[in-house]
């Protein structure tokens, strides 16, 4: 049911390698290039009414969330913007071009949703998540795509992404669900958001999930029905074109895609138990690393908060369900102390991003620090990692 004759003129490339030997992941590349000719039309601010920027956050648990910039390189790469397209539609979003660059790096979720929302209007495409879906390329969200790739079928790939989802995101819940034996379906849902940029990025996510599945198996599979919590929209012929059926269905009580059970328990080309292990065990390294005293639980901390302002002893003890007092106290009881350690964050953070941030301001606020006169003294204790 869908037309394979796309104009894909250049495809996207993400280069990997998987060390079985050494047991590591190393080479993913970032450098995408997408497929479809675009028309770009200007942005408005977040104060015009071009595009309701209170779309986004109308709807919070009250718990923070995030999600890895991998995502937030997903929307960018949706269409083939130029360098300064691309700049400009991540500073729109909030999402630093410092961040972008590094090598890995978590972003609140309100700015991956805004980062939709600005992107269909400067393209005026309603359709770009579905494109952007059906444009995956294998690899693009690291971690977990590399989870569902060395499975033995894209069922048992579905389970074990669902398991460990928070490699990618803390804000989607991608859940399998138990129904007839002769389908399979999988739910998806937002913990914060709602709007144009919620619609647009489950959208993505529920596309991504049959793309993966066509990838793995080599087959034109289709889905048996597609369910969305959004109104429906005045054309749907591409949510059809996207999924093989006639069966798209808005206004639902969830976000859902059921599959024949029979597509998806075919074998995977990409199965590999080897890597499977490797992966597997560097998923669980990840998501849950050994941090036993209380400085590296701080670092931990520390080095996930840095980028989204100041941060304080406060506000670091409560993540860390702890006072402050006692915060102190357990640091000096480890020989150090609240200032040392988020100097030595701040120090390892500047590392990671290496020379990818244009000024003295990007690094001020990626540090937490409130003026740019704290960067130039902490050049002069780290001279070595001075920009030029």
């Amino acid at each position: 049911m869908r037309d394979r004759a796309r104009d894909l003129t250049r495809l996207p490339v993400w280069h990997c390698t998987i060390d079985a030997k050494k047991q590591k992941i190393t080479g993913l590349s970032d450098d995408i290039i997408i497929l479809r000719e675009v028309k770009l039309v200007p942005v408005p601010d977040r104060k015009s009414t071009g595009v309701v920027a209170g779309t986004i956050a109308n709807k919070n648990s009250g718990m923070e969330t995030f999600d890895s910039v991998l995502m937030s390189r997903f929307v960018l790469g949706a269409v083939p913007l130029d360098y300064s397209h691309r700049r400009s539609l991540a500073e729109q979003s909030d999402v630093p071009g410092w961040r972008l660059d590094a090598a890995s790096s978590m972003v609140p979720a309100d700015r991956y949703l805004r980062l939709w929302e600005v992107l269909e209007h400067m393209v005026e495409n309603s359709a770009v998540g579905l494109d952007a879906a059906d444009s995956h390329v294998a690899g693009q969200f690291g971690l977990t795509d590399y989870l569902f790739l060395t499975a033995p079928t894209p069922a048992e790939g579905f389970a074990v992404t669902e398991q460990y989802m928070t490699a990618l995101t803390t804000n989607h819940v991608v859940t399998v669900v138990d129904g007839p034996e002769e389908e399979l379906t999988v739910d998806v849902s937002l913990i914060n958001g709602e709007g144009r940029g919620r619609d647009l990025a489950i959208q993505a996510a529920i596309g991504v999930v049959i793309t993966k599945a066509r990838h793995v198996t080599g087959h034109e599979i289709n889905a048996v029905s597609v369910r969305f919590q959004q109104e429906s929209p005045p054309r749907y012929s591409r949510f059809r074109e996207l999924f093989g059926t006639d069966r798209v269905d808005f206004g639902a009580v969830t976000n859902r895609i059921t599959f024949r059970t029979a597509d998806l328990i075919l074998p995977s080309r990409s199965a590999d138990p080897m890597m499977a292990a490797v992966v597997l065990r560097d998923a669980d390294a990840k998501l849950h690393p050994v941090a036993v005293t209380w400085r590296d639980r701080l670092h931990v901390e520390l080095l996930r908060l840095l980028g989204e302002g100041p941060v304080n002893v406060d506000h670091l003890a409560r993540r860390l369900l702890t006072s402050r007092r006692s915060l102190q106290r357990r640091l000096s009881e480890e020989g150090t102390s609240w200032r040392n350690e988020l100097d030595r964050a701040r120090k390892a953070h500047l590392q990671t991003m290496g020379g990818s941030m244009a000024s003295k301001y990007e690094v001020a606020r990626s540090l937490g620090y409130s003026d740019v006169r704290s960067v130039d003294r902490a050049y002069r204790r780290w001279p070595s990692l001075e920009c030029g």
